[in-house]
């Protein structure tokens, strides 16, 4: 079947009743897109993220109500404009004082009531009336003349972006808020507002310097989407004693060897165990992105035992697998795990100082896995 040429007056339709489903069709593609418990993260917080710098989807994240809307003011100001326009508020008016001048008891009045309701003409006169108010005032009239049409194509495409980001309504009060309400629930010795702010630093910096997987898993962890069975089950890394909680995963044995002895990390104090897992410790540059590895490896390797993946060898080598793959096909980050592995103190592993092997070496793409051997 061919491709259909739609007019101006028709996607401003299709585009008011898509936006009138988009609330639901939203929530349920956020569920397949974030599965796991609900309401740990929900469109509108994520949009403030994404105001904020703090995801890597800043760009593509639309409103879908606000593109809708400049979609509608670019029709009522640009549909056939070398033909003098649409006219929709005089069309509009002249609409409605024709029902007006119908008999409040004529039948004809009632059922075309719906009709005159859900005019075209009206909807896209509600929706200049959103634009110009966004715009802080009437917005200029279009002329037809010579002048305005030959420069018509370059304002025409300016038109609905700029009307858009008028329209984009500011969603960082959202983030602050939701942040805010799931970080109360994390036993920690650091103020609420302070946590915040340490999450939005820790987010903004990972989203730039680590691979999505590492950033997301971070973020689940910052609000609490982890899906443990705390009530009934013990911890999946076969602690002497624990629960399968978020909380015993800072204290667990098994994590606390893997982080000091395969990643030197230095090790926390007993009431800083928690803020060092969640993020919201105060550290290095070098400290804060090793962290987020070996809090993606935990995280992953947690959900692989979870759903009974089968596993071969220790513990303590899963968790480096997984922390590998973290970083694969990241150069910046593989040179970070490198670095933290061999003890080093800057970010980035010198170029004269040797890679240590673990799964392969950056360096050489050796196969061998001794973790206290360096390739020169």
């Amino acid at each position: 079947m061919g491709a259909t040429a739609l007019s101006g007056t028709q996607s401003a339709q299709i585009s008011s009743h898509l936006g009138g489903l988009w609330e639901d069709h939203e929530r349920r593609a956020f569920a397949h897109l974030l599965p796991g418990p609900r309401g740990w993260l929900h469109p509108d917080a994520l949009r403030g993220l994404a105001q904020l710098q703090c995801t890597r989807c800043a760009r593509d994240f639309i409103d879908f109500r606000a593109w809708a809307d400049a979609a509608k003011s670019r029709v009522f100001n640009w549909e056939a404009l070398p033909a003098g326009g649409l006219r929709v508020a005089a069309r509009a008016q002249d609409l409605r004082r024709l029902r007006q001048e119908c008999d409040p008891p004529d039948w004809r009045a009632a059922v075309w009531a719906h009709w005159f309701d859900s005019s075209f003409l009206f909807i896209l006169e509600r929706a200049e009336g959103r634009v110009q108010r966004a715009a802080g005032g009437p917005l200029l009239a279009m002329a037809s003349g010579p002048r305005v049409l030959a420069d018509s194509e370059m304002a025409r495409r300016q038109w609905q972006r700029a009307r858009y980001q008028a329209l984009r309504p500011d969603r960082e009060e959202a983030a602050y808020r939701h942040l805010r309400r799931r970080l109360d629930s994390w036993a920690v010795s650091l103020l609420p507002g302070r946590r915040v702010n340490r999450a939005v630093e820790v987010l903004q910096d990972l989203s730039t310097h680590a691979t999505p997987r590492v950033f997301a898993a971070t973020l689940r962890t910052l609000c609490r989407g982890w899906t443990t069975r705390w009530r009934s089950a013990a911890c999946l890394l076969h602690c002497v004693r624990g629960e399968d909680c978020i909380e015993h995963c800072a204290n667990c044995l098994v994590f606390r060897k893997f982080t000091c002895q395969k990643l030197r990390l230095p090790e926390a104090a007993p009431a800083d165990r928690l803020l060092s897992l969640s993020g919201l410790a105060q550290s290095t540059p070098r400290d804060r992105q090793v962290w987020a590895i070996a809090r993606y490896a935990l995280y992953t390797a947690l959900c692989m035992l979870r759903h009974g993946h089968p596993m071969h060898g220790r513990l303590e080598d899963l968790l480096l697998q997984r922390a590998h793959e973290g970083v694969r096909g990241h150069p910046a980050g593989m040179q970070i795990l490198s670095a933290a592995r061999a003890g080093l103190p800057s970010l980035q592993a010198s170029p004269t100082t040797a890679c240590v092997c673990c799964c392969f070496c950056p360096a050489c793409s050796c196969s061998r896995r001794n973790a206290d051997t360096f390739c020169r």
